[in-house]
């Protein structure tokens, strides 16, 4: 925890250091480590030249140790002491065979990449650790390459060097990290909060770990007030972020990214644009941004207008697959449907129905405003007929601004004699207001749909 307060402006405003000067901060220092090959070929020497040594050691001295069993009851004694050193000698040489092994898999890891990093190294020796069950050895130095890297310190200064302790005057090439960031609504408890997103975290950490599966991490949490931007992720009166930079080329890492953004959209989190998220589409950040997308568009849209740009004049594979584009800023009047019916009529009548189902068509426009009307205004329409029912949208509305197109069925009837009915053909235009329609969507299929009065009571299409 910290305590905030106000620090006169005229407080030295330079940047952390270059971090401590131990191992770990001198060798994560260094960009290119292929150098360690030849450390590790030393040895492995004379690691080899010790299992040597203690093999003859352990001939040498079960020669004497049966030399001794002919001498009872004192040889006795004595070749049983010799029997347990053997043992321990034993034991001593499987474990250096296991370090052997070890040293040669890195070895062979460094001569299949010329010129690694720390960072890289770190990979390749902590995934072997947690295959073979030693996460517990690792996560020993893990916590101190972290803590060399992020100080514990008590201090009082300017809000950002309390915030971030980061040495930034000299590359740290142990922890380039793959980071995501996401902020909570602090005042929102609705299933438990972004507390409940930080237990879910730990959880899946804990999950991995016993798992054998490795991802290295932390959780820095920091608190801000709400940010005038249309779509920054500070958007709530007291928000809580919450970073989880994860060491690279770790094998937990693609499960631990995956779940953990699972966990923070269904607690309400906005992630950071600069950070990993490609698990994002434009149904997750219209469903986060809402009406500031939409405000947020229209002046791109009005930006590239007055600067003599282009539609695509910032547009890239991620605006694209966000939807962080310019909107279709086409003066929209009306949503027209033009519907076939199938081979079930809607709104038919009969001895026991004599209501007729009212039906309607809805347009969702990306301010969250609704617009709906009656589809088929009270009348019956038969298999095989195809009808138009316009929508008038709000003054001032453009095509951009239309999210989705639908049609609820409200069927008359009870459920033993309820009105169904099937949709072949649905064609979607919009009418400008110059009178000029603009087919926007069409679909045919046999049939698209078939309204039912306790399921599939709703068709949407989404224009976003």
């Amino acid at each position: 925890m910290s305590a905030r307060r106000v620090v006169d402006c005229d407080t030295p405003n330079t940047p952390p250091g270059p971090g401590g000067d131990d191992f770990f901060t001198w060798v994560c220092r260094q960009q290119d480590v292929g150098w360690i090959a030849a450390i590790l070929v030393a040895a492995i020497a004379v690691l080899v030249v010790a299992i040597v040594g203690l093999v003859e050691a352990i001939s040498i001295m079960l020669a004497a140790a049966v030399g001794f069993l002919g001498v009872p009851p004192i040889g006795w004694i004595i070749a049983a002491g010799i029997f347990a050193a053997i043992a321990a000698l034993a034991i001593i040489i499987v474990a250096l065979a296991a370090v052997i092994a070890a040293l040669v898999a890195l070895l062979g890891f460094i001569i299949a990449n010329p010129h690694p990093t720390p960072g890289q190294i770190v990979a390749a020796v902590t995934n072997f650790a947690f295959t073979v069950g030693l996460q517990d050895v690792m996560r020993s130095i893990l916590v101190g390459l972290f803590n060399s890297a992020y100080p514990l310190l008590t201090k009082t200064a300017i809000g950002w060097k309390i915030m971030d302790t980061y040495g930034y005057a000299a590359d740290d090439h142990c922890q380039k990290v793959a980071p995501y960031e996401f902020a909570f609504d602090v005042g929102d408890e609705t299933a438990g909060g972004y507390l409940a997103f930080i237990d879910e975290v730990l959880a899946i950490f804990d999950d991995l770990y016993g798992r054998r599966l490795a991802v290295a991490t932390l959780l820095a949490i920091r608190y801000t007030s709400r940010t005038e931007a249309l779509l920054g992720m500070s958007k709530f009166t007291f928000t809580c972020h919450i970073e989880i930079p994860m060491i690279r080329d770790l094998a937990g890492n693609a499960e631990f990214i995956d779940r953990v953004q699972r966990a923070a959209r269904a607690h309400g989190g906005v992630p950071h644009w600069g950070q990993l998220m490609d698990g994002y589409d434009a149904r997750d950040i219209l469903d986060l941004h809402g009406a500031d997308l939409a405000l947020w568009r229209r002046q791109l849209t009005t930006l590239i207008r007055t600067g003599g740009g282009r539609r695509n004049t910032f547009s890239n594979a991620f605006t694209m697959t966000c939807n962080l584009e310019p909107l279709d800023d086409t003066p929209l009047a009306t949503v027209r449907l033009a519907v076939t019916v199938g081979d079930d009529s809607l709104g038919d009548t009969d001895w026991l129905r004599h209501d007729v189902s009212a039906d309607f068509a809805i347009v969702t426009l990306l301010d969250g405003s609704v617009v709906e009307v009656s589809l088929n205004e009270g009348a019956e329409w038969r298999a095989g007929s195809t009808h138009e029912r316009d929508v008038a949208m709000p003054a001032g509305t453009v095509w951009g601004d239309v999210r989705t197109v639908a049609i609820r069925h409200q069927a008359a009837g009870d459920d033993v004699n309820a009105d169904n009915w099937t949709m072949n053909t649905i064609v979607i235009s919009a009418i400008l207001g110059t009178g000029e329609v603009r087919e926007m969507f069409r679909h045919s299929a046999t049939p698209i749909w078939q309204f039912r009065k306790n399921e599939q009571q709703v068709w949407q299409h989404d224009f976003v």
